[in-house]
């Protein structure tokens, strides 16, 4: 019987969900119950027969979690808020990795170099005695991805070209439409209340919300374009809805084009190789 652990940011919860139906590879599926697991959880529910799915409450002794199926999946997510701080994003894959890596016979870990906080992971949890196999997303050339655009686009190639079109580019995914006023009140804290509020009184705004605080960090970073990426699995109503209306608030030029999945699945598939 054969485990593969991968711990991932909610912003890749659709894009998993949607290659764990596709591929039906993995006999058992097991999620690790946390605040940021709720959805997933959700959805698994929906979309799977209760019999393929386990919920993990308990992660201190591999008794509490015995293997049950020839192959199964334990999935550890964590928080879309960490992308604003590159010390505790660190901590958490090393404190998820050391929880998990008893449970499992390789680790494979969805990020990418987010910002370069996580340019030296691998080297951090060979350091912290994590001793199964580690596995990073990757692109065509081997190198780990800068992020999960870069992930979704599929080369940095791609990514630059987008860049160099309009460099005040924000980029969405569905994750990112789900959960980006968790990343508007983080950016706002890391600004601090101080510089908020002169932010605010420069633009005449008099209530901070989360549309407010991130119309202030716009306003300051000089974002022109939304760039929406378009995989074929989102429901489309919704997320171009959710799109226009996040163009709209922020006054930035919306556009679509077509991302890829090619990067998440090759890297799900090599890790199950040599498992």
């Amino acid at each position: 019987m054969k485990r593969l652990g991968v711990i991932l940011c909610e912003v890749f919860e659709e894009e998993i969900l949607y290659l764990l139906e596709k591929e039906d590879v993995f006999d058992k599926i097991i999620i690790v119950n946390n605040e940021s697991s709720k959805y997933f959880q959700y959805m698994l529910e929906k979309k799977f027969n209760h019999e393929k799915i386990k919920i993990a409450r308990e992660l201190c002794s591999p008794r509490f979690l015995k293997r049950e199926s020839p192959l199964e999946i334990l999935i550890y997510i964590l928080p879309f808020y960490l992308h604003t701080s590159p010390q505790e994003i660190k901590t958490q894959l090393i404190n998820a990795s050391k929880e998990i890596e008893k449970h499992v016979d390789k680790l494979l870990l969805l990020y990418g170099l987010c910002g370069n906080s996580l340019s030296d992971i691998q080297n951090l949890l060979k350091e912290n005695r994590i001793k199964v196999p580690i596995d990073i997303l990757l692109d065509e050339k081997k190198e780990i991805v800068d992020d999960c655009i870069c992930a979704l686009l599929g080369s940095r190639e791609e990514y630059a070209k987008e860049l160099y079109k309009e460099g005040g580019t924000w980029f969405m995914t569905i994750g990112w439409s789900r959960h980006w006023d968790k990343i508007a009140k983080e950016r706002a804290e890391i600004l601090g209340p101080e510089h908020m509020e002169q932010l605010a009184e420069r633009l005449g705004i008099k209530k901070l919300d989360g549309l407010e605080n991130l119309k202030l960090i716009f306003d300051h970073t000089k974002y022109k374009r939304l760039l929406a990426l378009e995989l074929g699995i989102e429901n489309n109503s919704e997320y171009k809805s959710k799109c226009e209306d996040f163009a709209s608030c922020l006054n930035l030029d919306l556009c679509y084009r077509k991302g890829t999945l090619e990067l998440i699945e090759s890297a799900i598939k090599e890790s199950l190789i040599d498992l």
